[in-house]
Parts: structure tokens; C-alpha cells; sequence
């Protein structure tokens, strides 16, 4: 856009700019009161619970003096024991029961008085979540109005500027600010499910190692005790195990294409061949024994890669948040400054208008008029009223 229709186009904008400019304006005030009020909010939903949970704990108090402060009289009279008793005794009792009866009544003040707090919490929650929700409303009015100004700078100020490099220059770094959003998304989204297909490869090997010790167990038993059924019992182990070693690795592999970080496993035993029992063999027991061993050591090293994802993970996370927070910082400076280049052009357009009006003033056709004066008369035509000079 050339300079001389940048200024047209900010001219022709210019009262709008200004009413959009008044009426923000008039909502500056509300990112801020709406940053509070949701805090007064959190806050009295914080104290409501608490209070809440005092009022379970004092009702359980109270029922417990209640049953204290009963009289001790059961159905059918007073029981033989408290019948026959010494008048010590039953001043003992008078006492335990009016202090059973004070405790009682302590306890009733102290819950009536919780539960008047949090009627209390409650009103006034009630009317904070009201007023957020008004802020919410004039948020999103707030909102609408700063695009629509957004707009009008992106529709003038778009593309090259002649005459503003550093507004050429910030846009440019606008730009380049959402390509390292997107950059930081896709490194975090290919961490993440990296993570997500690590952690079901953690749990299938934890099933591997299940069945693997199934099948020990099995194979112990049917050494001391023989038998088909503990071979078979083993067997149908084994083969479970050798699955789930092998769709565990495949999880990995998976996870590999994802995240050029994760480094490969050693391959267990398991998961290579199923192991098989030699005819009267009895120590294949030992032999599963150090098969699970080799498990063991490749899950330990699928724990060790899960957590440096999940670390990785969570630093792609943040630098997500940075590169956010890094766009809108851009674009805040980007629309201050289009704003103060908007405003200067207009500011100037004004000057120069007075300036033209000023000099058609003083340019407007003179006329010489003839009079019965002895000096001739000119007139300034084109001026709201006759001046005349004598000249």
C-alpha cells in the first residue's frame, strides 16, 4: 500500500477508529475486575468446602454428645444396678449427666453457628458467581471490540508499509512467532503420544511379567508334582508371555517413530522364542527364572525411557506456553504500536487540513469593485462574509 493511500484509508477510517477507541475506553477496567472476581470466587469455593467439612465433623460431635446426654433410662424402668446405689453414686451420676448435658449443648451451639457461617458463604457465593458472570459478559464485549480494532489495523497496515519499517519489521516477528507456536506443538503433540504408546508398552510388559510368573510357577509345580495339567497351565502361560513381550516391543517401535529420543531396548529372551521344555527336563524352572530376569532388565529400561519423555513431555509443554505467551506479547506491541502510527497520520491530516483551509483564505479571488468612494474597494469572495480593504 502506497503512502498517499495508507493516509486515504486511515482518513476514511477515522471515526470509527475513534468510536471503537471510546468505547474500549469505557471497558478498560474489566480484564482486571474480572481477574478478581474470579478470585473472590475461588476463594469463597475454597472456604466453603472447609467450612462444609466442619459442618459434617460438628453433627457427628453433636450426635455423639447427644447419645452421652441421654438420661440412662431404658424401657421397663431403671435397671437393678442403679437402683440399689449409695447417694455418692448417684451424685456422681447428676454430675457426669449435666456436664454430658453442657457438652451437649456446646456442641449444638458450635454446629448451629457453623452452619450459619456457611449460609453465610453461600449467599455471598451466590452473588460473586453473579458479578463474574457479568464481567464474563462484558469480557466477551471487550473482546469483540479490541478484534474488531485488530481488524481495522490488519485491513490499513497489512503487508509492507512504505514509510513505517518498524511496523514492517514487528509484523514480520509476528509471524515468525506463530511458526515457532506451531513448531512447539508439533514437538509437544509427538512427545505426548510418545508418551501416551510408552505407558501402554509399560503396562503390556507388566502383563508379560505376570504370565511369565505364572508359567515359573507352573513349571515348579509340575516338578515336584508332574502331571499334564501344570505343563499345559505352563504352556498357555508361556505362549501369553511371549505375545505380550512382543506386542510390548512393538508398542516401543511405535513410540520410536514419534520421538527420535527413545532409545531401543534390549530384546528378552521372551519375546525372541518361546521357551520350550526338553523332555524330562527339570530345570526348565531355572531357565524361565532368568528369562523373567532379562524382562525385568528391559522393562527397568522401559521405565528409564518413559520418565525422560515424560520429562521431555512436560519441557515441550512449557516452551508451548512461551511461545503463546511470546505472540501475544508481539501482537500487543504490534497493535500499540499500528494505534500511535494511526493516530500520528490522523493528527497530521488535521494539520494540513487547517493549513489548506488557512491558505484558501488568504488565495481567494479579489475583486476591485467601483465605488463613489475616492479609494477603489476590494472584496474576498468565497468567505462567509463581504471584508473590505481600502487600499
Amino acid at each position: 500500500m502506497s503512502s498517499t493511500f495508507l493516509q486515504q484509508a486511515i482518513a476514511e477510517h477515522s471515526s470509527r477508529h475513534t468510536e471503537l477507541l471510546n468505547l474500549l475506553l469505557q471497558l478498560e477496567s474489566v480484564p482486571e475486575s474480572l481477574k478478581e472476581q474470579t478470585r473472590l470466587v475461588d476463594d469463597l469455593q475454597a472456604e466453603l468446602e472447609e467450612c462444609e467439612a466442619n459442618v459434617a465433623r460438628l453433627f457427628e460431635n453433636t450426635r455423639s454428645q447427644r447419645r452421652n446426654a441421654d438420661p440412662g433410662i431404658i424401657s421397663g424402668g431403671l435397671k437393678f444396678s442403679q437402683v440399689f446405689r449409695s447417694r455418692k453414686e448417684k451424685e456422681k451420676d447428676r454430675e457426669r449427666e449435666e456436664r454430658n448435658k453442657r457438652l451437649f449443648s456446646e456442641a449444638m451451639a458450635e454446629e448451629t453457628k457453623e452452619r450459619d457461617r456457611r449460609a453465610s458463604l453461600e449467599q455471598a457465593l451466590t452473588k460473586a458467581q453473579a458479578s463474574k458472570t457479568d464481567f464474563l459478559n462484558k469480557m466477551q464485549e471487550y473482546d469483540t471490540i479490541k478484534a474488531k480494532i485488530d481488524a481495522l489495523y490488519t485491513l490499513i497496515f497489512n503487508g509492507p508499509t512504505p514509510g513505517f519499517p518498524k511496523e514492517d519489521e514487528l509484523e514480520q516477528l509476528v509471524q515468525a512467532s506463530y511458526s515457532v507456536v506451531e513448531r512447539a506443538k508439533a514437538g509437544y503433540n509427538s512427545e505426548n503420544e510418545a508418551l501416551e504408546i510408552l505407558s501402554r508398552s509399560e503396562r503390556t510388559f507388566r502383563e508379560c511379567q505376570a504370565k511369565l510368573k505364572d508359567a515359573i510357577y507352573w513349571a515348579t509345580a509340575s516338578m515336584l508334582a508332574g502331571g499334564r495339567t501344570a505343563e499345559a497351565k505352563e504352556t498357555a502361560s508361556l505362549r501369553l508371555a511371549n505375545s505380550l513381550a512382543l506386542k510390548a516391543q512393538g508398542f516401543v517401535r511405535e513410540a520410536q517413530q514419534l520421538s527420535a529420543h527413545i532409545r531401543t531396548l534390549e530384546v528378552p529372551s521372551i519375546a525372541r522364542e518361546m521357551p520350550a521344555r526338553k523332555e524330562n527336563d527339570t530345570e526348565f524352572h531355572e531357565v524361565l527364572k532368568a528369562a523373567a530376569a532379562e524382562l525385568g532388565n528391559t522393562y527397568s529400561q522401559l521405565l528409564s525411557e518413559r520418565r525422560a519423555c515424560a520429562d521431555r513431555t512436560a519441557d515441550a509443554k512449557v516452551a508451548v506456553q512461551n511461545a503463546e505467551q511470546a505472540v501475544l506479547d508481539r501482537k500487543k506491541e504490534l497493535h500499540e504500536l499500528r494505534k500511535e502510527l494511526f493516530l500520528d497520520v490522523v493528527s497530521k491530516l488535521k494539520s494540513a487540513t487547517n493549513c489548506n483551509t488557512q491558505f484558501h483564505i488568504h488565495t481567494h479571488t479579489i475583486i476591485l469593485i467601483p465605488t463613489l468612494a475616492p479609494t477603489p474597494v476590494l472584496i474576498l469572495t468565497q468567505f462567509p462574509f463581504l471584508l473590505c480593504l481600502q487600499i
